[in-house]
Formats: structure tokens, sequence, C-alpha cells
């Protein structure tokens, strides 16, 4: 669970950068799949980069969001939220 104020973007990790954002309808409700080129910060002298897939979807109207990621294909991410019930 993350902190979310009805933007999105807020939840987003640091040091990213979004390649495609779309909408999805999951058992946990609506939300959006992000996916992001991420890397590490400038301080760090470490230019890797690497993709992630996040899925956001707001929780309850609380201000918090569920946020499933993986550092692999999105069609995983999509097979795993599919087997949430």
């Amino acid at each position: 669970m993350i902190g979310y104020n009805g933007d999105y973007g807020s939840t987003l990790p640091n040091h990213s950068e979004t390649l495609k954002s779309e909408d999805i309808n999951t058992s946990l409700g609506k939300g959006k799949l992000f996916t992001l080129k991420r890397s590490n910060s400038a301080a760090s002298n470490d230019s890797t980069t690497w993709t992630e897939v996040h899925a956001i979807i707001p929780y309850n109207k609380n201000n918090l969001a569920y946020d499933f990621w993986v550092k692999v294909r999105k069609d995983i991410l999509l097979d795993i939220l599919k087997s949430i019930k």
C-alpha cells in the first residue's frame, strides 16, 4: 500500500520515466498500469537503467492505493493480477 491523493503521478517512484500508461480493471478495482524506465540517482554515479511495470489501484478512497510492481514484462504482472480473487 502507498499513499494516494487522486494523482497517479505522485505515486510513481523517484528516478522514473513513464514509457506507457493504460487503464486496467481488476478484481481489486480500476486503476492504471505504468511501464517505467528506472534509474539510480545521479549521486550514485551508476548509469544503469531498467524497466519496471507498476499497477496502481486506489483502495476505498482512503488516500491509499495498491502498488503491485515487477521488474519483468507487463503480461506477467497482468497474469498475477488476474489470479487475485
